[in-house]
């Protein structure tokens, strides 16, 4: 490359420069002599490269996934870690040291004061109950706790609403890693019955009579 080539600079080439040369009405150039200031087309490198400066790196989908989908699945295979007899001061929230690790921010960048405190100081999670059969659902409805049977027949519903929701978060939470066979093959819950297919096919048509001879 010759020392007298001037290479165009970063603004030049990013950056939406004027015309040098204005055109006035009549004297507009010829296709042909648009092609020379054409800009360049935006090739697949480009997108990605826009793509990954304008969106923050834990929300990045393209390329491999972040280390929290990462734990998140890897959780997902094995029972949760919660103990039989546990501590006052134990926390059930298994996704505070992986938050901590990973993808902790503390900066106020579109997020409110509340949230920033609860992040920084969170609160502990007690651990699950093992109620059984002695749900709050029997209980709201063997004891007198609400005087008004509106309330009370409110206050029952918006628990067995939250009792659906809970076995829905429990089938997708099931979903991520479905138990799968030698083959990849996902296997079925375990009381499922698979029916064979009964196909009854239809009677054959009667033989068509022949036709009459003519005399």
């Amino acid at each position: 490359m010759s020392a007298n080539v001037i290479m165009p600079t970063i603004e030049e080439r990013e950056s939406l420069m004027r015309e040098k040369n204005p055109k006035y009405t009549g004297f507009t150039p010829r296709p042909t002599e648009k092609l020379a200031s054409r800009r360049k087309p935006k090739s697949m490198l480009d997108i990605e490269c826009s793509h990954y400066l304008r969106t923050d790196h834990e929300q990045f989908v393209h390329g491999h996934p972040h280390m929290g989908y990462k734990l998140w699945l890897e959780a997902g295979k094995h029972a949760p870690p919660f103990p039989l007899n546990s501590d006052s001061n134990f926390n059930s929230n298994v996704w505070r040291n992986f938050r901590k690790e990973y993808g902790f921010h503390n900066t106020a960048e579109g997020r409110k004061i509340g949230d920033i405190i609860a992040t920084m100081y969170p609160l502990n999670i007690p651990a699950p109950s093992r109620v059984g059969a002695h749900t709050f659902d029997k209980y709201l409805r063997e004891s007198k706790v609400f005087r008004n049977e509106k309330f009370e027949a409110l206050a029952i519903n918006r628990t067995r609403a939250d009792v659906k929701d809970f076995k829905r978060l429990r089938v997708k939470s099931d979903a991520r890693n479905p138990p799968l066979d030698e083959l990849g093959n996902i296997l079925p819950p375990e009381n499922f019955k698979k029916y064979e297919h009964r196909f009854i096919p239809p009677p054959p048509a009667p033989p068509t009579p022949p036709r009459p001879t003519r005399k």
